[in-house]
């Protein structure tokens, strides 16, 4: 099993991250700052460390630094670039706040509401 192969099933079975082949560049930039604070020559040197026991520590430090800890909900802008044209075609003016999702007018629409004596 190569050193790729290795880090790969590692970062598979405490993450579940699945990374190919032609991600072997994120695996050298990702664990580079890791490479040079354990003093390893290459990722070769980094999976024999985490063969040996007691490599616990590197092993997370491997899975932190691979994986991505922020969430990129709200930088994709595709689907919220169509929600307000959708919005304004399908819904009367005036009306866009008080719809709910299923396009049912409020039950109280025009009401004021009565005083309790």
């Amino acid at each position: 099993m190569t050193a790729f192969d290795q880090l790969a099933s590692l970062l598979r079975a405490r993450s579940g991250l699945v990374i190919g082949p032609d991600k072997l560049y994120l695996l050298e930039v990702r664990l580079g700052p890791i490479l040079q604070r354990e003093r390893l020559r290459d990722l070769a040197a980094l999976a024999d460390r985490l063969l040996r026991p007691g490599a616990e520590a590197i092993a997370e430090a491997v899975v932190e630094a691979m994986t991505t800890n922020e969430s990129l909900f709200f930088r994709d802008q595709r689907p919220f670039a169509n929600a307000p044209t959708r919005c304004r075609r399908c819904w009367p003016r005036g009306r866009r706040g008080r719809r709910c999702a299923s396009g049912r007018p409020p039950a109280r629409r025009g009401r004021r509401p009565t005083r309790s004596p």
